[in-house]
């Protein structure tokens, strides 16, 4: 549930990277092609910096946001289509991840472990988005609720499915502020003005839950001289189309820097 993949400095070393790991179940699915063809100005983008669900929002640094929009102009001046729009149900997609995970971290554990881990749960930081369900399933990983719930993940799949019907991927934050410094005590902390718990990876929780691939894009340093990233995300088996995509964009944006 929280494998990265490969990581690389360049989108070669990336593709090279994922090429190697994916082998041995390459021609188990129906990856989509690439048209190598297709020009920059006929890419449909989507893109968003803080996701809003219900009256709330994720907040973004303002250097995540800067660097976003650097991008953002840059790919418009080449002739991309860029539309400031969000998919829904991020909400939904973050409690998925937590049901999942309560199922295949934990259905094995001892009862009386997983009690331990669910009150542990409750007892910590608050978060934005609800996800007293998944806690609740630490606690009982009732199997015959797993199907149920296979099934509303399959659902959450398909409206992504629908927006990528539309757009040809999605490029949005990873995470709310640069790179962090280490945080035992996971202490909230800081994006811009606000304070914000250690949860710091919805972004990426939501993909992982439906099974969408992601590629991370670097764009740098902030001030400070922190790495800062944003993540394009496709649909379904698109991983071919992400690495082509990524390639021909990597002039148009400032790559790996290693950190100050």
């Amino acid at each position: 549930m929280v494998v990265a993949g490969p990581m690389a400095r360049t989108i070669d070393d990336i593709e090279l990277g994922w090429t190697a790991l994916i082998k041995p179940w390459h021609d188990k699915n129906k990856w989509l092609s690439v048209d190598k063809r297709k020009d920059l100005h006929q890419y449909r983008v989507a893109y968003f910096d803080e996701w809003h669900f219900g009256n709330d929002k994720i907040p973004i640094s303002n250097s995540v946001k800067e660097k976003l929009q650097l991008l953002v102009d840059s790919l418009k001046n080449r002739g991309v289509a860029m539309d400031n729009v969000q998919p829904g149900n991020f909400a939904e997609m973050r409690q998925m991840h937590m049901l999942l995970m309560a199922y295949m971290l934990f259905s094995n554990q001892p009862w009386i472990i997983r009690q331990f881990i669910k009150r542990e749960y409750n007892n910590g930081t608050p978060l934005k988005i609800d996800m007293s369900e998944g806690v609740d399933r630490i606690g009982n990983p009732d199997k015959a609720e797993y199907d149920q719930i296979l099934l509303r993940r399959d659902s959450l799949r398909g409206a992504m499915e629908r927006f990528f019907s539309v757009y040809d991927f999605l490029i949005l934050p990873i995470t709310p502020g640069p790179a962090f410094v280490k945080n035992p005590n996971h202490e909230p902390m800081a994006v811009g003005a606000d304070k914000l718990e250690w949860d710091h990876f919805h972004y990426t929780m939501c993909f992982n839950a439906t099974g969408h691939p992601a590629l991370t894009v670097p764009l740098g340093l902030n001030q400070k001289g922190l790495p800062i990233a944003v993540q394009i995300v496709g649909p379904m088996f698109s991983e071919k189309r992400l690495i082509h995509f990524a390639k021909l964009i990597q002039p148009l944006h400032e790559g790996y820097v290693s950190p100050k």
